[in-house]
């Protein structure tokens, strides 16, 4: 379903969410799909419920919520920025979790060193194979320049771990805390 209404649902999502704590990156691709990875520490782990605030967002125009609540949350490079002009969010299950994990620690360590338009981000696990990760940049351009580089990062075969992977990409993040 689309959002008609960037704006309006950005407010509405800083409004609702702005008490709980919550942080992370959420916007409006392309296609106007609603993409948000919230750490809201107070729904974390509840496994079943959502947050209380977050049914309220159905009541926007063209959002209809699915949460998808995390089992783990953790920086990706670095913590969320407050403020990023480009982000990336990759939704996938892994073959082989320790391994997964461990390359992507050592991409992380790789990318804070040799990409620094790679600002900061966040890995949400959803169970014990499916995950979301979101990384923030400085802007698309410089994103996309770098992408040149990943051939020689850790992390060059990781998509050899990954099933069912989904790419969204939003280039008016809302970064948070929230």
């Amino acid at each position: 379903m689309s959002v008609a209404d960037g704006r309006s649902v950005r407010d509405a999502l800083q409004v609702l969410a702005g008490g709980s704590g919550a942080r992370g990156v959420a916007g409006v691709t392309d296609d106007g799909r609603l993409v948000a990875l919230l750490d809201v520490p107070r729904a974390r782990g509840d496994g079943d419920e959502s947050p209380p605030w977050w049914a309220d967002l159905g009541s926007l125009d063209a959002v209809r919520p699915r949460p998808d609540l995390a089992t783990e949350v953790s920086d990706f490079v670095s913590t969320i920025p407050a403020r990023s002009g480009f982000a990336q969010v990759i939704r996938a299950r892994v073959t082989d979790r320790p391994t997964f994990e461990r390359v992507l620690a050592a991409d992380a360590e790789w990318l804070a060193v040799a990409r620094p338009e790679v600002l900061g981000g966040a890995l949400a696990w959803h169970g014990p194979d499916r995950f979301t990760l979101v990384v923030c940049f400085t802007d698309e351009a410089s994103a996309r320049a770098g992408e040149a580089k990943n051939a020689e990062s850790p992390g060059a075969d990781i998509d050899a771990l990954m099933l069912d992977v989904s790419y969204a990409e939003l280039r008016d993040p809302w970064t948070a805390p929230l």
